[in-house]
């Protein structure tokens, strides 16, 4: 196997892994969740913005209990230099919230940036 093609399997077990934490964080440790985005990252959640860790984590917070489904993920990603690369991922499913469900989608761009990623834009929207 070419350095490259072991390179991009790699990355793709960074980024599932990365994904799942975060679902974790979302639906049983949102105390936390402030540490996956970057310091000038933020959320859109159904068209709300919200700018900064610190506002995504309240937000988030203040929701009801939730349980996310994925039922499609994919990803895109665009090395901008030996040590840094942006991720796009876009993941769709279910979630509910307290007692109702919903069908959701979610883009994330991210940094991958010595070992480190980091959420820039969250766009979350629930479809129903």
């Amino acid at each position: 196997m070419s350095q490259d093609r072991q390179r991009q399997r790699e990355l793709l077990n960074v980024i599932k892994d990365f994904y799942n934490r975060y679902q974790t964080a979302l639906d049983t440790h949102r105390s936390t969740i402030d540490k996956f985005y970057h310091n000038d990252g933020h959320i859109l959640f159904d068209g709300k913005m919200y700018k900064s860790p610190y506002s995504a984590k309240m937000f988030w917070v203040n929701l009801p209990t939730s349980v996310h489904s994925i039922r499609t993920f994919n990803h895109n990603m665009y090395t901008m230099s030996p040590t840094k690369t942006i991720f796009i991922i876009c993941a769709t499913g279910s979630v509910t919230f307290g007692e109702k469900v919903h069908t959701y989608s979610q883009s994330l761009t991210c940094n991958y940036e010595n070992d480190n990623m980091m959420i820039y834009s969250d766009d979350y929207r629930l479809m129903n």
